[in-house]
């Protein structure tokens, strides 16, 4: 087992500066995009805030889920638990106990890589969840392997301890608090302008025209002549 302290600290800005924007709007300056298949399992939510990381191994056909329980030593409001499965997406690592613990704990939320159980308990009680699978199988309290506050890998991304979180109904996207003001300062611009080019497509504009698809295509037409 590797359990390491939770060393970070939290610049409560950059959480505010998240809120102000979307996920889908980062996307467009950062690769660091989980896969789809992680989606919250209620609609409507919205979150922000440093990722307390979990890696939960594969022992003997089955996820030892201890840290999971454990973390929440850690846990302090406003952090997202994040958990890597290694990959396992059928045996459940967080149920309504866990999210009523996470709940308690005043945590903004949890990311699964893996599956989750009592869904509609979490709903509930309201603590935004995102996973990829939904399951009646549970994983096994082994105390044999496990990490806390490590580097993991959740949605095909890698999440440090301490990194942002920030997701909603379109996906989650991670990134290092030291880019954080260039990258959300830059999505802050873009909903700016996206505002200007929705009064425009109401203008009747063309929105080929103002993206600048209409020059690229007929560049490329010219070429091909």
């Amino acid at each position: 087992m590797i359990i390491n302290d939770r060393n970070f600290k939290v610049d409560k800005n950059i959480i505010k500066k998240c809120l102000e924007v979307t996920p889908a709007t980062v996307g467009h300056y950062i690769d660091n995009v989980m896969n789809c298949e992680i989606k919250p399992i209620q609609e409507g939510v919205k979150i922000a805030g440093p990722a307390i990381t979990v890696r939960c191994p594969t022992v003997d056909s089955n996820v030892d889920s201890t840290v999971v329980h454990y973390v929440m030593k850690f846990v302090q409001p406003g952090d997202i638990i994040v958990i890597d499965c290694c990959g396992d997406s059928e045996h459940a690592s967080v149920g309504g106990m866990v999210a009523l613990m996470a709940k308690f704990k005043k945590a903004a939320g949890i990311i699964v890589d893996g599956a989750i159980t009592d869904k509609i308990e979490i709903r509930k009680m309201g603590l935004p969840v995102f996973a990829k699978n939904v399951s009646a199988l549970s994983t096994r309290l082994l105390g044999i392997s496990g990490e806390i506050n490590t580097s993991i890998q959740c949605g095909n991304v890698t999440v440090n301890p301490g990194d942002i979180i920030f997701g909603d109904d379109d996906g989650v996207v991670a990134f290092s608090p030291d880019i954080a003001d260039e990258i959300l300062d830059k999505a802050k611009q873009s909903e700016i302008r996206e505002v200007k080019l929705r009064n425009k497509l109401f203008e009747g504009e063309l929105l080929a025209d103002l993206s600048g698809a209409t020059e690229l295509i007929e560049k490329h037409l010219r070429k091909s002549k």
